[in-house]
């Protein structure tokens, strides 16, 4: 408590009093202990308005990197709309390597935009989970397609496991698990060089109609040092110091993958695998509506494609299991 002196001034003092008694119980007097902690209240003030000034000076800076972002997406994509369309038109050799640098360029930047601006709304508390029916089958096999694109003229396998319990609709928000997932598989992709990526789904507990799955990205790609995987999953960090200048990227992406993840109530971790050299798993929850899925959603999904051996002479299939 604040207390104030014969002189006028004011001290902060901890206060202790207790009574004293006789041999037969009565009060005989009492003793009362004050401490001067006036110093240490002082510095408490002062750490409280630092801490305070520290979270504003914060809230700016990601107030302006939102504005500054949305400021720089709108030319950006009219850059990036330009440079296709440029593309499409007869060019040169020397033109169209040109184009080929621009557009990687302006990718890597609209990706970077897109990170600043996703972990912004994440840590402002902007960003809502919206329940609804999805199909989470098709949502597998259109990201498998995607990546199907990029891996095509690559030597990677692309092996996806779906477990065959998943038959039904599920309550949940798909838009954010697929912003998860392709954060994990692009990540998967930019650091393989070779070999395989490997994408699992499986039902990992039932708990009355809420049905707990877990999803694991592995890679065969450059691997994290054990020692350097507390690094991952922090904002604009990554394992290594060169990374950034030899693959690109902010580290955000898995920053923002963990915050996503713990938004809806999961967890996510590197894990060891034994095939692998990197491996992402992670679970959330979602409700089984008990709705079927509709068949030929299901038959999308066992699909079997060649791949020319011009193009990958080590592996022959692009496969996905039931």
């Amino acid at each position: 408590m604040e207390v104030t002196l014969k002189d006028g001034t004011r001290k902060w003092v901890v206060a202790s009093s207790a009574n004293l008694y006789d041999r037969e119980g009565k009060t005989v007097g009492g003793v009362h202990i004050q401490m001067d902690i006036t110093d240490h209240k002082k510095l408490q003030k002062e750490l409280e308005k630092a801490k305070q000034d520290a979270e504003e000076a914060q809230r700016a800076q990601k107030e302006f990197l939102a504005n500054m972002s949305h400021e720089i997406r709108t030319p950006l994509n009219a850059i990036i709309g330009m440079t296709h369309l440029l593309d499409e038109t007869n060019l040169t050799e020397d033109q169209k390597e040109y184009i080929k640098i621009l557009k990687h360029s302006s990718n890597i930047l609209h990706g970077l935009i897109t990170d600043i601006l996703d972990l912004s709304k994440i840590e402002a508390g902007k960003l809502e989970v919206h329940q609804r029916e999805f199909d989470l089958s098709k949502l597998v096999d259109s990201m498998k397609h995607s990546f199907q694109l990029k891996l095509a003229k690559r030597p990677i396998m692309l092996t996806v496991q779906f477990d065959k319990r998943l038959n039904t609709l599920l309550m949940g928000d798909d838009m954010i698990l697929n912003q998860i997932l392709m954060n994990l598989l692009g990540n998967a992709e930019k650091f393989t060089r070779e070999g395989e990526i490997a994408l699992s789904v499986e039902l990992e507990s039932m708990q009355g109609n809420t049905m707990w799955l877990k999803f694991m990205v592995c890679d065969t790609g450059i691997g994290i040092e054990k020692d350097k995987l507390e690094l991952v999953f922090q904002d604009y960090k990554q394992a290594e110091k060169g990374i950034s200048e030899k693959y690109g990227g902010t580290g955000l992406g898995l920053a923002i993958a963990k915050q996503l993840v713990e938004l809806q109530g999961g967890r996510i971790s590197v894990v060891d695998e034994p095939v692998y050299r990197t491996c992402f798993c992670f679970n959330l929850p979602f409700v089984d509506t008990r709705k079927p899925v509709r068949p030929e959603c299901q038959k999308n999904l066992i699909i079997n494609i060649r791949i020319s051996t011009s193009v990958m002479p080590r592996y022959w299939w692009w496969r996905t299991i039931l």
